[in-house]
């Protein structure tokens, strides 16, 4: 009877055991999960929902922002920048932040005139994790492959998105890991007014931007040239737009990486 009544304290006191462990690890599992989220809410608004890795991936890093063709008239430019201060950070003279925005041509003025080629020593000091370029100029895609020329293994580092371009489309194609356009402005029709802000339907260039380097954030490295990209895409531009691969004008090649949304 003794020996019947040890047996049941015995498996008692080991049930007890695993449910404290367990409980124990709840806790410390909660309470992990309210450190994480804690220190998040010092994080900018679009970027407090990531997660601990994600949070801790971007401490001094940048995602470069080129506002070219199209989003580099004053009134845009401010207005980018003040949005994206709020819901990303932007990188200033005397604070740091995620986003480091450079204006063509303004913040690369050779001489008299604008000059792409001087984007890698704009950079060259910065822990770059993603690149976004709005209505990229001529030869940018030959800046982009002199960037890649300096890798060991001939590839960035970090995504390239670009929109907009004005460069050449399979140049743009091969130095993007994504090309976007607007399909009533794709490359071969009409050309952006470099004084003229680009005005699309339901399109924010802000929140584009901040989709985008969120997306960026998350996936911590290039993207991958595969069908998977489109989804990507709907995810950047929102519900509100169309998106289809863009058609090569010349060979009818629909393109593995460039899209066009309406």
């Amino acid at each position: 009877m003794n020996l019947k009544k040890t047996s049941i304290m015995t498996i008692f006191l080991a049930i007890s055991a695993i449910f404290l462990s367990a409980l124990s690890i709840g806790c410390k599992k909660e309470s992990t999960a309210k450190k994480t989220k804690a220190e998040n809410t010092n994080l900018p608004p679009s970027l407090r929902d990531l997660n601990e890795e994600s949070a801790e991936y971007i401490k001094g890093k940048n995602i470069v922002v080129v506002l070219g063709y199209g989003f580099n008239d004053n009134e845009t430019v401010e207005k980018i920048k003040a949005e994206l201060n709020s819901s990303v950070s932007v990188e200033t003279e005397s604070s740091e932040g995620l986003a480091s925005i450079f204006v063509f041509p303004d913040n690369f003025m050779s001489g008299k005139n604008g000059k792409i080629t001087k984007l890698p020593s704009l950079i060259e000091e910065k822990n770059i994790i993603g690149m976004i370029i709005f209505g990229a100029p001529e030869k940018t895609h030959k800046t982009l492959t002199d960037l890649m020329d300096k890798e060991e293994s001939g590839i960035l580092p970090y995504p390239v998105i670009s929109f907009f371009s004005q460069d050449d489309p399979l140049g743009t194609e091969y130095t993007s890991d994504i090309a976007i356009d607007y399909a009533g402005n794709t490359a071969g029709s009409e050309e952006l007014d470099a004084e003229k802000t680009y005005v699309i339907p339901d399109f924010d260039a802000s929140s584009v931007i901040a989709n985008t380097i969120k997306l960026m954030v998350q996936n911590k490295k290039p993207f991958d040239k595969n069908d998977k990209l489109q989804d990507i895409v709907k995810e950047i531009l929102g519900d509100k737009h169309k998106v289809s691969r863009y058609i090569d004008l010349e060979t009818k090649i629909p393109a593995i990486n460039h899209f066009t949304f309406e």
